[in-house]
């Protein structure tokens, strides 16, 4: 039988409930005693409960990565940046595709809400106020868009326009989209304006391509 929280507590002398702040809240326990619990938990092969600490602490220590289109070379680097990110902090993270779909999305934010402790929404599809309804049920952090009230990463417009290397270095994937959108002339029949939905292409565009033209046309948020 796998080792239980209540086999720990007796092997280290202390009582169940040290062991259990020793994985929720370790701040809170004296650091020979945690090191005493995390030390015999791993010579018995005991792991927590995640389920049953959400239960108690209210939280699940997964987040939620919605992206509009998983086979858009901008949104990789991010999703791994994400992952490793969350995992430094023994957090996993739920990577969804919404295929630019908005009704999409907000079903996937729904889903997602009870089970994890937020979402990060990049290039929403959605409108800022379906955005700003969501929020409410679940702690949303925003990419490429500008929602009001709500923590948001985003571009320096500005920054930009002084230093385009520098931007370009911190945007892995969105080069490829334009060089390839601009190569075959897509741009002319309205499909960078469709797909360019997010601040950062419709700057990249502008400055690189000089195609002042797509924008502030359709695009909610910008």
């Amino acid at each position: 039988m796998p080792a239980t929280i209540r086999d720990v507590a007796r092997a280290c002398g202390v009582h169940v409930s040290t062991v259990s702040r020793t994985f929720s809240a370790p701040n809170l326990v004296n650091p020979e005693t945690r090191g005493r619990v995390l030390a015999t938990a791993e010579h018995l092969g005991y792991r927590p409960n995640r389920a049953a600490r959400a239960l108690i602490t209210g939280r699940t220590t997964n987040l939620g990565l919605i992206v509009a289109d998983i086979a858009n070379p901008y949104f990789p680097p991010m999703i791994k940046a994400a992952q490793s990110q969350a995992r430094l902090r023994d957090h996993h993270v739920f990577v969804a595709d919404t295929d630019e779909d908005p009704a999409v999305e907000e079903e996937l934010v729904r889903a997602l809400a009870t089970q994890v402790d937020g979402i990060v929404l990049c290039s929403p599809r959605m409108s800022n106020s379906a955005i700003e309804v969501l929020a409410r049920e679940v702690p949303l952090v925003v990419v490429n868009r500008v929602v009001a009230d709500l923590p948001t990463v985003v571009m320096d417009d500005l920054a930009y326009d002084c230093q385009p290397q520098a931007c370009a270095i911190r945007l892995p994937g969105a080069d490829e989209w334009i060089k390839e959108s601009v190569a075959d002339r897509s741009w002319n029949t309205g499909t960078v304006v469709g797909n360019a939905y997010n601040k950062v292409l419709i700057v990249r565009l502008k400055i690189e391509f000089d195609l002042p033209r797509i924008a502030g046309r359709g695009f909610a948020g910008i």
